[in-house]
């Protein structure tokens, strides 16, 4: 009996010799069987959080391309529990990937709490992997937070660098749909996206949202096989939320330079954000297009996520009168 308990006693101590090694490697498979596109922020225990969306953010004057309008840096993005980008953050945001390095230290990129829906001008030099390697994610994924979740969608599927990538279109859209069948628990579901994917889920269209808009771009297909309009494969997934009970926003980050501020909400309940600022364009340039752009006052899109009772509320400022001092 004695010796049995000395074989016990050296076996759980040769045992204790491979825990660590044996926990770290069980640690190690559940983060790389982990999904990246989905991810849990951070709980704060404030029952009242605040985010900023933020769209068309570059620096029509940055010489390098690779600067966001300078009175975005004077905001006071650390008050902010959650930072949602709508894309075109640069001019040419991968041309250098020093420029990643900024926006991280600027928007906290590299964090789960800042989102960001890529736009043509973030893309345009290629070097996706800039973006992908400072943020530790996909350009589309899920984030889950206080019943409050986010998509990111990639909505450029038909630019140029993405036309053909049939095998990219259909990994995306698998995976969007695979995040509407399986949504966490959700009293919110915000979808962001680049450019205004929803303007033709009614009819007539929503031709003033439209017009609100840089540019349409409902009529692309998000896969190779047609039609894959987002009012076809997504929308009715959102519409079937709505009618349980979720609270559905569509944020567009494709604004500013023809108007302000874009809000509609449809007769089911779904709510529609057009953001984007400009006014860092030279308006004295002879250029007769331009010479539409909108100079009225940049405006912001700050929400108010109101944790007991379930609210949250979106609300356009004027940037300047933002800026902290």
């Amino acid at each position: 009996m004695k010796a049995k308990t000395n074989t016990s006693r050296r076996t759980i101590k040769a045992l204790r010799g491979h825990w660590l090694p044996l926990l770290l490697f069980c640690t190690y498979l559940l983060q790389c069987c982990h999904l990246p596109e989905s991810k849990m922020i951070t709980t704060s225990p404030s029952p009242i959080k605040h985010y900023v969306f933020l769209g068309h953010t570059y620096d029509w004057q940055a010489r390098e391309a690779n600067r966001v309008d300078p009175r975005i840096e004077k905001i006071g993005l650390d008050t902010f529990d959650q930072i949602w980008l709508g894309g075109d953050i640069c001019t040419a945001t991968t041309r250098d990937s020093n420029t990643l390095d900024y926006l991280d230290s600027l928007f906290h990129i590299s964090d789960e709490s800042t989102c960001w829906s890529v736009g043509n001008h973030d893309f345009r030099e290629g070097n996706t992997q800039y973006i992908t390697r400072k943020t530790g994610r996909p350009l589309y994924y899920l984030t889950h937070h206080d019943s409050l979740s986010v998509l990111v969608i990639n909505g450029m599927m038909e630019h140029s660098f993405y036309k053909d990538s049939c095998d990219y279109k259909a990994g995306q859209l698998a995976f969007l749909t695979g995040a509407l069948e399986h949504l966490p628990p959700s009293t919110h579901l915000v979808v962001l996206a680049h450019p205004i994917l929803w303007d033709n889920v009614v009819d007539p269209p929503l031709l003033d949202a439209r017009s609100s808009a840089n540019a349409a771009a409902s009529w692309m297909d998000l896969t190779c096989q047609k039609p894959s309009e987002f009012k076809d494969v997504l929308y009715p997934k959102l519409v079937e939320w709505q009618k349980r009970g979720v609270q559905v926003l569509l944020l567009t980050g494709d604004g500013g330079q023809y108007d302000k501020a874009y809000y509609h909400r449809l007769d089911n309940g779904i709510e529609l954000f057009i953001s984007g600022i400009n006014n860092s364009f030279d308006f004295s340039q002879p250029d007769k297009d331009h010479r539409k752009f909108n100079q009225d006052p940049d405006s912001i899109l700050i929400f108010t996520h109101d944790l007991r009772q379930h609210k949250l509320t979106g609300k356009f400022v004027q940037l300047n009168e933002y800026i902290a001092p």
